[in-house]
């Protein structure tokens, strides 16, 4: 069998490289086009819908743009967008986004729900790509509140209020190696540290005076300061601004902090590093192929800083700059850029009334895909996609980028194999049990606050019978049986929730107490042996608060991320807390307190010790979560048994939770975050049974 894989994977790989090669450049849209027809160095116009005379202004407002003072946007490169929030002299904040499907540009009128004014965008915008969340921070001289915009559900959340030393135009960074958010402060020469999971600020480094003044101006009091991450050198650099000084004082220094934290000066720029302001300062970003710091100045200036050679240059581009680009003040009051690692280029936006544009420059050749995360970010979401191998049993049928895929195999959809003997009734009679389910009776199918339901992603179940690549799970042959189709989006399965709250008198699990929730489980073959695209994983269930919807910020999440083949956990949807264990410097142990070591880097040819799926089987799952008083440490547990095994502790771990909402509401669910529409694939099959939720332990 392991030649077998060996020989498998050894293919795969033959057939990945082969593309690679590939002489012929797969279309994929009309900036990804004009993308890949630039030579390096040269720049070209994309033409898009949308970005008109009225685009920038907000409805009813004055005629002050939202690209006022604006700096840096974001590059989305799973959802392939552009993203950024700005606002003009007082007016109302919008929320640009720009879409590389349709090539089009739409607009957000509206933050957590109504109209607000955050302030002008500056450098206030950044975004974790692997979790989806665009930052921006709203500064006052007196405090700074972060808001981050989820981008898969469209929804905001405000920050816990943080310090402020007095300045507004500071600079926002998200840095993925070290999973913080970090405003870059002039105006006081400090580092400020947010931690997204904790909702908490703290001061990371003071006094760094140099990386904003230059020799002989004061040491504070610089604003419109600039930062941008460096995904090459795995680095943010910043600094820069001015001051409101005699004489309005300048700076040309800058800095840059490195995966270790560690903040070092670097050599002073031959132009003003200052974001656009009152026609001073110009453009600042990095070139996602080279890393190269870029700055397009106010007077038509380009120039480059190379981190490898550690110096500064004049780049000579004048034969493809567009003549509009070489105005006085073209590139700094009103402009944006974006640099965008999917296709290797720079966004440059230039609002010029109905002569707006948007242009973009290739610095060199290259594009990346697909960002993963470093060998040291720390895994928690399925939303993570890692740097492995081909995984085990994947799909004999492969299907070629640009070629038609085949459609799966016509099938017969299965019934749930009958569950073998137990004393499910037996243990449903016990004074602790607090809920059973043995799913032989029809459930609900609303969407409404209802105790207990089966839903679909995608409005009534009766609705979507007609569309085979949505669905509702159904009651079939006393299981509940969820159908994965091919052609289906991440939520196209549906889902099945129980408030087992209302059955404590609507009182939630809290500090102090214990919950156990055991369920039979049985997956087709066709399930666990697909390759579903992107490969993020699939979640089997999710418990969370009463009152809360999928996705929230206290949940304890199962499921199998990467398709490893085997059941892991993490808290808070997956925003960093891993219920993982660090193994060296660079690995992970997915099932701590489990057996032995199920670590990261054995996949694909998991260790013998890992708790794997098995298809075709009933198999046995059983959380358990003891829930630490407030500001202690909880204790999450989960058993698994093949069908006629003893259980298996498969992790047992301790974690802070993010909250004290507490637990009573759960899910059962095999939804797949950005789970590719348009991939054929066999139809997959899930089934859940015998549901018992209890005050304590459920014995085999």
């Amino acid at each position: 069998m392991k030649t077998l894989k060996v020989k498998r994977r050894t293919l795969l790989l033959l057939l990945a490289t082969l593309m690679c090669f590939s002489t012929e450049p797969t279309r994929a849209s009309v900036l990804g086009d004009v993308a890949n027809s630039m030579p390096a160095g040269s720049w070209a116009e994309l033409k898009t819908n949308g970005f008109t005379p009225q685009y920038l202004k907000y409805p009813g407002g004055n005629n002050a743009l939202s690209t006022q003072y604006m700096g840096e946007g974001t590059w989305d490169p799973i959802g392939k967008q552009v993203l950024f929030l700005g606002s003009g002299h007082y007016n109302s904040s919008q929320l640009h986004i720009y879409s590389d499907e349709s090539n089009t540009w739409t607009r957000d009128l509206l933050v957590m729900g109504q109209k607000s004014s955050l302030g002008h965008g500056y450098n206030h915008n950044t975004i974790s790509p692997e979790h989806r969340l665009l930052g921006f921070v709203k500064i006052t001289p007196s405090f700074t509140n972060i808001y981050h915009y989820d981008i898969t559900k469209k929804t905001w959340r405000k920050g816990v209020q943080g310090p402020n030393g007095g300045g507004i135009a500071h600079a926002l960074e998200y840095f993925p190696e070290r999973k913080k958010w970090y405003v870059f402060d002039g105006s006081n020469g400090s580092v400020r540290e947010y931690d997204y999971n904790s909702d908490t600020w703290s001061v990371y480094a003071s006094k760094k005076y140099e990386c904003f003044q230059g020799p002989g101006q004061p040491q504070k009091g610089w604003y419109h300061n600039f930062a941008s991450y460096n995904p090459i050198t795995h680095a943010i650099v910043f600094g820069g601004g001015n001051t409101s000084a005699s004489g309005f004082p300048t700076s040309k220094s800058w800095c840059k902090m490195d995966a270790n934290g560690v903040i070092t000066k670097l050599p002073d720029a031959p132009t003003i590093l200052q974001l656009p302001h009152a026609k001073e300062g110009g453009l600042i970003t990095i070139d996602p192929v080279t890393g190269d710091l870029l700055v397009l100045n106010n007077v038509g200036k380009f120039y480059a800083f190379n981190f490898k050679t550690n110096t500064w240059s004049v780049i000579d581009d004048q034969a493809t700059r567009p003549s509009a680009l070489n105005r006085s003040s073209a590139n700094t009051v009103d402009g944006f850029v974006v640099p965008i690692n999917t296709y290797g280029v720079i966004m440059y936006g230039d609002y010029a009334g109905d002569k707006s544009t948007i242009w973009l420059y290739k610095h060199a050749q290259g594009g990346t895909p697909v960002t993963p995360p470093t060998s040291e970010s720390t895994p928690g979401s399925e939303d993570q996609a890692l740097l492995d191998d081909v995984p085990p049993n994947s799909p004999t049928q492969l299907v070629v980028i640009g070629q038609e895929s085949p459609p799966p195999p016509n099938e017969d959809t299965p019934n749930a194999p009958p569950l073998p003997s137990g004393p499910f009734a037996t243990l449903c009679q016990q004074p602790t049990t607090i809920f059973c389910q043995d799913f032989n009776d029809p459930l609900p199918t609303d969407k409404g606050d209802l105790r207990e339901a089966i839903t679909s992603n995608d409005g009534r179940c009766e609705a979507l019978k007609s569309d085979p690549t949505k669905g509702c799970p159904e009651i079939d042959a006393g299981s509940l049986k969820f159908i994965v189709p091919s052609n289906s989006g991440s939520g196209g399965s549906g889902q099945y929730h129980v408030r087992f709250a209302d059955y404590l008198n609507g009182q939630s699990i809290g500090p102090g107490q214990e919950v156990f929730i055991q369920w039979k489980q049985r997956f087709s073959a066709s399930f666990l042996n697909t390759k579903f695209d992107p490969g993020a994983g699939w979640k089997q269930g999710m418990i969370g608060a009463a009152d809360e919807y999928s996705c929230s910020s206290n949940e304890i999440v199962l499921v199998d991320t990467n398709q490893h083949g085997y059941p892991n956990m993490y808290h808070a949807c997956g925003f960093n807390d891993g219920i993982v264990t660090r193994v060296g410097r660079y690995d992970f142990d997915y099932q701590p307190g489990g057996p032995g070591p199920c670590l990261r880097s054995d996949w694909p040819e998991n260790s013998p010790t890992c708790v794997e799926y098995v298809p075709d089987e009933w198999m046995t799952f059983q959380i358990g979560l003891t829930h630490g008083q407030p500001g202690e440490k909880s204790r999450v547990r989960l058993w698994v048994s093949h069908e006629g095994k003893p259980s298996i502790l498969a992790i047992d771990f301790l974690i802070q939770l993010r909250n004290n909402k507490g637990y009573g509401k759960l899910w059962f669910l095999p939804y797949q975050t950005n789970k590719n529409k348009n991939q054929t694939h066999p139809v997959g099959y899930v089934w859940y049974d015998q549901l018992i939720i209890s005050h304590t332990k459920i014995p085999d």
